[in-house]
């Protein structure tokens, strides 16, 4: 799988700003919309790796800020007929056996893998996506390790832009996590005015959506990825 993952990413991009090592680190995307066709329903993929074997701990250096610019066009109704808000605060969402969000308000599923050394190298971290407002939506996501809190990764959309902030993750006080591996499935639902997404423009037989993604280092990347497509 993790082959098959790295062979559909793009080129790596070049780190900014200049003078920072660049060392083994290695940042993958491959972005999609499903639709065939411009002004269609669609279902989106995200898949990104991050990887760093000469880190200490194999651990790359954690991402912040996921922002995904989709074609022109583009258009998210995050309230369309049938969805219903998630309104629970990060607190309720991480008090064990607390409230959890309506099934309502979930509009895909997400796997993550979060790299914890020297705890673990390798946490599996089962999630959903969720939409919390008419512009709002927020990763849940259950590491499978028992002790380790939920985390919560909180997004926005405005026009065609999507952008998820990555929250500072530490364990026991100590530990810093670093998400490694992160795959988003959202199917197509609805259609026409009542599409939760809606394709934007078909250019030269892409839909191309632009990745850019932001470091705790405060080092970035930008990276363009996409799917065929007719007009």
């Amino acid at each position: 799988m993790r082959r098959r993952l790295l062979t559909a990413a793009l080129a790596i991009a070049i780190l900014v700003p200049t003078g920072v090592a660049l060392g083994a680190f290695t940042q993958t995307a491959h972005t999609r919309l499903t639709a065939h066709h411009s002004g269609q329903s669609s279902g989106l993929s995200v898949v990104m790796v991050a990887t760093d074997p000469t880190a200490p701990g194999a651990k790359p250096r954690a991402v912040r800020s996921i922002t995904l610019g989709f074609p022109r066009g583009t258009r998210f109704d995050l309230l369309r007929p049938g969805l219903r808000a998630c309104r629970l605060s990060d607190h309720q969402l991480t008090t064990p056996f607390g409230p959890t969000c309506p099934r309502a308000s979930r509009i895909g599923a997400v796997t993550a893998v979060a790299n914890a050394n020297p705890i673990a190298a390798t946490v599996k971290e089962p999630g959903s996506l969720y939409v919390t407002g008419s512009n709002q939506l927020m990763i849940v996501l259950r590491p499978a390790l028992p002790g380790a809190p939920v985390e919560i990764i909180r997004g926005s959309v405005s026009g065609a832009t999507l952008v998820l902030h990555v929250p500072r993750v530490v364990w026991g006080k100590l530990v810093g996590v670093a998400l490694v591996s992160l795959k988003l499935t959202v199917p197509a639902q609805g259609a026409g005015s009542t599409a939760l997404i809606t394709s934007g423009a078909c250019r030269s037989g892409r839909f191309v959506i632009h990745e850019r993604l932001v470091y705790g280092d405060r080092t970035s990347i930008a990276l363009a990825s996409g799917s065929a497509c007719a007009a």
